[in-house]
């Protein structure tokens, strides 16, 4: 259950400015500078003729990117610049929020459903702001004080006794006092590495609750369990990185026996990979490898090559199109096929640094949750061309239109 602003901080953290101007054509500019706090990108015509020059201000603190337009110094977030844009991003409805709303879809794994079409662009129009991450609205204990209650939402998830006793110092039962939403929800806490403030949580709550606390920091926090107590952060030797606290728990439940948690910190990001979040992790562990335990699907494997990419230094764009990956690593331009997308495939383009590993789930496995509850996926089989001429008779006779 997310609220409006859930939905545009969400998108924000979710969809980069420069991807979306990459997949327009648009150049990053080198001799501006790639490493600072702002980047300049150039678009071309024929004849090596300059059409626009935007400058993105990438964000600092929690905050999504920025842009401005050098001819005009208009600008705004990455959703004024997909709705500037909609024409040459594939939409062709008419109604220009829903196609920025099918762009964003495109770009993330989160189906245009979930946008509440209407209410969030009257709610934009508005220019209501999201919400600025506050502790103070949310009622916070211990899952220990209520074992029941975190029992059964983890219950729904397979994770046993033992492991939501490893990492219950990691963990809160909390509620939203602003929501409608009153039963409890898991909490799992975003702080920055090193530090013991609380800047957002990951929710999970009863059946497919799930979402982020208003004004998460999805940019330089995550949920981040230390089990070295970090005494001493370059004895840490692994960073484990998942999508979700659940996938997390669930990869330690299924491999804790070859593990050592005296040198190893378990992360989740939430669904929303930042290149701070990572490089944050690496600067503060310097000694650490970062290892990928990302889910199976296309999403999950271009998570992996992204985090490998932040590792090794590589500046890549990456952009998933309908029946490919189009990524530029340092200059170097290549696609991948959708189904062959994978770091494997990433690094025989490219070499990536010897501190990214992998330890993903099965590949007949979506991702480790899916694992520890015996989900594996099923196969797709191909229909008949019998069972084709069938489907394409009830459509016929039914009125439907494909």
């Amino acid at each position: 259950m997310r609220t409006m602003a859930n939905i545009f901080d969400e998108l924000r953290q979710k969809v980069s400015i420069e991807e979306v101007a990459s997949c327009l054509g648009y150049k990053v500019n080198p001799k501006a500078g790639t490493r600072g706090a702002y980047l300049e990108m150039q678009l071309f015509g024929g004849g090596d003729k300059k059409l626009d020059t935007i400058v993105i201000r990438r964000g600092r603190n929690g905050n999504a990117d920025s842009y401005f337009h050098r001819s005009t110094g208009s600008g705004g977030s990455v959703i004024d610049f997909i709705r500037e844009n909609c024409s040459g991003l594939g939409g062709r409805s008419g109604n220009k929020w829903k196609d920025v709303f099918d762009v964003f879809s495109r770009f993330t794994s989160l189906p245009r459903e979930t946008f509440h079409l209407e209410e969030s662009a009257r709610q934009w129009e508005q220019g209501k702001a999201p919400e600025s991450f506050a502790l103070s609205r949310f009622e916070v204990r211990p899952i220990t004080e209520d074992p029941d209650t975190a029992g059964l939402i983890f219950g729904q998830r397979a994770l046993s006794e033992d492991t939501v006793r490893t990492f219950s110092p990691w963990i809160d039962l909390i509620r939203d006092t602003h929501s409608a939403y009153s039963h409890p929800c898991l909490g799992f806490p975003y702080r920055e590495p090193g530090t013991d403030q609380i800047v957002g949580f990951e929710l999970r709550g009863y059946g497919t609750f799930k979402g982020k606390a208003s004004g998460t920091n999805s940019t330089t926090a995550a949920w981040i369990v230390d089990m070295s107590d970090g005494h001493y952060p370059p004895d840490v030797r692994n960073i484990y990185f998942a999508e979700s606290a659940y996938d997390m728990m669930a990869f330690w439940q299924q491999n804790r026996l070859a593990l050592k948690p005296e040198s190893s910190v378990f992360v989740s990001v939430g669904g929303q990979l930042s290149s701070r979040q990572v490089s944050g992790l690496m600067n503060y562990y310097p000694k650490a490898n970062i290892v990928d335990c990302f889910d199976n699907d296309v999403y999950g494997r271009i998570y992996g090559i992204r985090t490998a990419a932040i590792v090794s230094d590589i500046h890549l764009q990456v952009v998933k199109c309908n029946d490919c990956a189009r990524f530029n690593a340092n200059g170097k331009c290549f696609s991948i096929p959708l189904n062959q997308v994978s770091t494997t495939a990433f690094c025989k383009e490219i070499p990536v640094s010897s501190r990214y590993r992998q330890h993903t789930a099965p590949k007949n496995f979506k991702d480790w949750n899916d694992v520890v509850m015996g989900l594996p996926e099923k196969e797709k089989v191909t229909p008949s061309k019998h069972q084709r001429d069938e489907k394409l008779e009830h459509y016929r006779l039914s009125g439907i239109r494909r």
